[in-house]
């Protein structure tokens, strides 16, 4: 992996600021993701590439359109049972926000 600024990080901190560091990375990623011709959102760590999804969307494109480039888990989650992503959306996943530990 990438040990720049590792020095940084106090030594007893590491792993946890590692794993911010990751993920401010994931999220500034993220965020350069969002049209509606190349839009990601991020829901309960996954990383979703929703363009391929956004017509078939029973609320509607412009539900998912709001969130392109940023976290939606609060707004998806008040809408929807934790089955969904897997049910509907598994092949759509680039990636998780939260790596696993280091």
């Amino acid at each position: 992996g990438d040990h720049r600024d590792l020095h940084l990080c106090d030594r007893r901190q590491r792993q946890m600021c590692i794993r911010d560091r990751y993920q401010r990375r994931v999220r500034a990623e993220v965020a350069k993701h969002n049209t509606r011709e190349d839009g990601w959102v991020v829901v309960n760590g996954d990383v979703i590439h929703v363009t391929p999804f956004l017509d078939d969307h029973p609320g509607g494109a412009k539900a998912i359109e709001l969130y392109l480039g940023k976290d939606s888990s609060e707004e998806f989650n008040m809408l929807h049972n934790n089955q969904v992503v897997n049910k509907y959306a598994k092949d759509l996943i680039v990636g998780r926000l939260a790596k696993a530990n280091l």
